[in-house]
């Protein structure tokens, strides 16, 4: 017979791995540890396997514009009635996706733990006198969901700034639009 286990006799009274030809003990054995080698390690990575770590990453325009972005944009001030209705159907609708850290574009005052020096000193009054998108968005979501740190990742000290120029076609004495790529040491 060429099966991998077979039994000299029918019905099987003595069966042996004819293809191995060892004893039956020294089988079972390798059978044990065989099966183990197999499980055991399915089992630990089925146990261990963290969950991948999800992000949402949400970009807005400067709502508080001075006039100095790549593109600029003319809206109604954020801190109206009507667009702070707006922003609070924003910010429960981010809040479905439940964050657990945020993340604003801000510089770090300490860069060991890059926390927002700002958000401690936020309160929900400020929604209606501050544009600042960071505020509207970030510091909304983070005071719905009760999250007690906002982190500062904007460029940090230690960064190699550029300025890059470009010409676009645009009105008469208008300025050339000027952007900053940057790139840690």
């Amino acid at each position: 017979m060429t099966n991998a286990w077979c039994c000299r006799q029918w019905p099987p009274t003595d069966c042996r791995l004819a293809v191995l030809n060892h004893p039956p003990e020294q089988i079972m054995l390798k059978l044990l540890a065989l099966t183990a080698a197999l499980l055991v390690p399915s089992a630990a990575v089925a146990q261990s396997a963290p969950e991948p770590i999800q992000v949402m990453v949400v970009g807005t325009f400067h709502f508080d514009n001075p006039g100095q972005d790549l593109n600029n944009v003319a809206v109604d001030p954020v801190t109206t009635p009507a667009k702070q209705a707006e922003l609070a159907a924003v910010a429960e609708g981010l809040r479905r996706f439940h964050p657990t850290a945020i993340a604003l574009e801000r510089d770090a005052t300490d860069t060991t733990t890059l926390l927002d020096q700002m958000f401690p000193a936020f309160t929900p009054a400020a929604l209606a006198t501050d544009p600042d998108e960071r505020i509207q968005i970030g510091y909304r979501l983070a005071n719905l969901e009760k999250i007690d740190r906002v982190y500062a990742i904007d460029e940090q000290p230690g960064e190699v700034s550029a300025t890059i120029s470009r010409s676009v076609p645009s009105e008469p004495g208008s300025k050339p639009i000027t952007a900053r790529r940057t790139s840690r040491r």
